[in-house]
């Protein structure tokens, strides 16, 4: 499975790599100087800035990895006011990687992902087996269910 960030870069899990695509700007892997590199290992990748506007911070579980906007490095970019409802929704969102046979926990009141904390009725569950995804939520008594059982337009599943 690949994501292609338009013409910046793209990340590919089977190759565990992220790659600068040529862009204009440059991709800036782990906070290093502009295209130090075209290519960097995920399992290496700590952070990456997109065109010198959006920095997002890289997290890992199990085989898996989650990134989430958290600056946007360019303030006239973010100081548009018709950008302001689209990058709220880009910090109030983590990408996630959900790698075969492993599973991630999203927390019901706080929204966090993967707590080490995490109080069972707390938390929805959710694993990818034989390139699905199985969702439970012990509190409603619901045990791996496929979620093309499950109505709901806050969450999108994809699997490979």
């Amino acid at each position: 499975m690949s994501v292609d960030f338009s013409k910046t870069c793209q990340l590919d899990f089977e190759k565990n790599l992220i790659t600068d695509t040529k862009s204009t700007n440059g991709t800036v892997f782990n906070n290093g100087i502009k295209r130090k590199k075209d290519k960097e290992n995920i399992s290496d990748l700590k952070s990456f800035c997109l065109a010198d506007v959006f920095k997002f911070e890289v997290s890992r579980f199990m085989n898996s990895i989650s990134f989430k906007l958290v600056e946007i490095m360019n303030k006239q970019y973010e100081n548009k006011p018709e950008n302001k409802d689209y990058l709220t929704s880009l910090k109030n969102t983590s990408f996630v990687y959900l790698a075969e046979n492993d599973t991630m926990t999203l927390n019901k009141k706080n929204a966090k992902l993967n707590e080490s904390d995490k109080i069972q009725e707390e938390i929805i569950e959710i694993k990818r087996i034989n390139n699905a995804f199985y969702v439970s939520d012990f509190a409603k008594g619901l045990k791996e269910i496929h979620p093309e059982h499950i109505f709901s337009e806050r969450f999108t599943f994809k699997a490979d």
